[in-house]
C-alpha cells in the first residue's frame, strides 16, 4: 500500500486468496491511521479474484467500526463485475 496524499492510499499487485492477508493487515493500518474518510485506489491492482470482494468487504466492517468513511476508486473492470454480480453496489462506494 502506497500513500498518496492524505487520506488516499494506493493498492498496488495482486489481491488474490495468497496476498490477501497480508494486504488486509495492511489497510487495517491504514484505517488506524486515516482520517475520517479515507480513499484506496484500487487502479493498480494487477490481478483479483474473489478474494477480493471479501477483503473490500472486512475492510469497510474494520472502518464502520472505527466510525470512518471507506470509499474506493480506480477499481478494476474485473471486480467491480464481481461486486456488480454479487449485488453489493449499495454497500461497497465506489468513486467513479
Amino acid at each position: 500500500m502506497e500513500q498518496r496524499k492524505a487520506d488516499h492510499y494506493g493498492v498496488v499487485g495482486d489481491l488474490t486468496f495468497e496476498s490477501v492477508v497480508f494486504v488486509e493487515k495492511e489497510g487495517f493500518g491504514v484505517i488506524d491511521e486515516g482520517g475520517e474518510k479515507i480513499t484506496l485506489d484500487l487502479s493498480h491492482v494487477e490481478v483479483c479474484s474473489s478474494a477480493a470482494v471479501a477483503l473490500l468487504l472486512s475492510w469497510l466492517r474494520y472502518a464502520n467500526k472505527r466510525q470512518k468513511a471507506l470509499l474506493f476508486s480506480g477499481v478494476p473492470a474485473s471486480l467491480m463485475a464481481m461486486i456488480q454480480s454479487a449485488e453489493l453496489e449499495s454497500i461497497i462506494t465506489v468513486q467513479r
